[in-house]
């Protein structure tokens, strides 16, 4: 073991090697095309396979060179991963069913993902950062082409790419964090508005209702972080006081003209249905299956031999953060918040903005195990490195003087402590 070199020599890497080339490539096509599910549902997709590749090569070519950085968060994430994996191996021994393999199969490659992530961020902060904004891109615009003219409907609802709409409702929602995350340190521009617009199209088609719930809350809750220039926030104000006072006084007009439009119609239909629904029931959601199996609240059930709990699903847990405290008990669920403990002490103000939207949505639905989900936690920990190289480029141009109070010194303080 050895101590990091100071965060200034680590970040000014001249020449980028083939292999860092070949994992920000493999990046950049992930962001790309992970959206584009070819396969069935609860399977690793095409994509997956092709970010794994990155993963491992660049994992292993920096453990080979001595590079290998274990930062506070990527290790937790990485515990987490394994203990997910021990207790879905034992339970596997005694009910041989393979979603306990897919199950921990993908808590562990995408803790990997995180780490990976992490990795291209303290090398290459600005690069990783606009490839991961450009790939966004490129996937919202096939998202977009994908429901416009190659619509595939499934019960009224839209699903683009995916195999289903929840899909691409929780899709949406972490390429609209990562896209705020991914600007937090210089502010959205017009542009992202009109993303950020795109997207909440693109939840109106896909219809679900946790979806559209969580992605409003984190529009209007943006208005409160400087994210949104000062400039964007005073007009968007005055149109929704514009708005309030309309519908205070001519509520009829309001509603009748909003119902012209198809997809405005089909969302408010479907949030009037909100607790009509069998699925919109906490018992359906599994939300009681902790309380009717409290043996397993300790060390967990694992993620998998759902015909041994007799309730109304039969299935896996609908709920992101339900389904880690029964699946992993106690101890699974502390490692888990562990995790998120350190991501927030290195992200943006506004991620707790994003934290509590996508906490939100998943009180609903399972997104814990979607890839989507740790590379949010990654872009929002990775981002730590874009503000610690913009502030050694300040204080280089600022001249020697002021290099004795340049920041990088507290920087070094703030990571990871050792190296293999």
């Amino acid at each position: 073991m050895s101590a990091i070199p100071s965060v200034k020599n680590q970040q000014k890497i001249t020449k980028v090697s083939a292999i860092d080339k070949f994992a920000l490539g493999i990046l950049f096509l992930f962001m790309s095309t992970g959206n584009l599910y070819l396969l069935p549902s609860g399977t690793p997709q095409i994509s997956h396979y092709l970010l794994f590749t990155g993963v491992i090569t660049l994992i292993f070519a920096r453990f080979l060179e001595g590079r290998l950085i274990w930062e506070r968060a990527g290790a937790v994430a990485f515990i987490f991963g394994m203990f997910t994996f021990f207790i879905n191996m034992i339970y596997f021994i005694f009910i041989p069913d393979r979603i306990f393999l897919l199950s921990s199969f993908f808590y562990v490659f995408d803790a990997l993902v995180f780490i990976f992530i992490i990795m291209l961020f303290r090398s290459y902060p600005k690069k990783t950062l606009n490839l991961i904004y450009i790939g966004l891109c490129i996937s919202i615009f096939t998202e977009v082409v994908a429901v416009l003219f190659f619509p595939e409907v499934y019960g009224g609802r839209a699903n683009g790419t995916f195999n289903n709409p929840n899909q691409l409702a929780y899709w949406t929602i972490f390429t609209a964090s990562i896209l705020i995350l991914v600007r937090a340190h210089t502010g959205l521009r017009w542009y992202d508005l009109a993303l950020l617009i795109i997207l909440l199209w693109l939840q109106t088609v896909a219809l679900s209702k946790a979806g559209l719930i969580s992605y409003l809350i984190l529009l209007l809750g943006l208005l409160f972080y400087r994210v949104i220039p000062a400039a964007y926030r005073l007009t968007f104000g005055a149109i929704s006081v514009f708005v309030v006072i309309l519908i205070v006084f001519n509520i009829s007009f309001v509603a009748n003209t909003a119902r012209q439009f198809d997809n405005i119609s089909n969302a408010i239909d479907r949030l009037e249905g909100i607790g009509n629904e069998k699925d919109d029931s906490l018992r359906y959601r599994g939300y009681y299956r902790p309380l009717e199996y409290p043996q397993y609240l300790l060390t967990g059930a694992g993620e998998g031999g759902y015909h041994r709990f007799f309730d109304m699903t039969h299935d896996e847990i609908h709920s992101g953060l339900v389904n880690i405290i029964f699946s992993y008990g106690i101890f699974g669920f502390l490692i888990f918040l562990s995790f998120l403990y350190y991501v927030t002490r290195r992200a943006p103000p506004v991620f707790l903005l994003i934290l509590c939207v996508i906490t939100l949505n998943g009180l609903t639905h399972q997104n814990v195990r979607f890839t989507y989900f740790w590379i949010t936690m990654a872009v929002a920990y990775g981002v730590y490195w874009v503000r610690v190289e913009d502030k050694e480029n300040q204080s280089q141009s600022a001249g020697p003087i002021n290099e004795f109070i340049s920041p990088t010194v507290e920087a070094d303080k703030a990571v990871a402590k050792t190296t293999i």
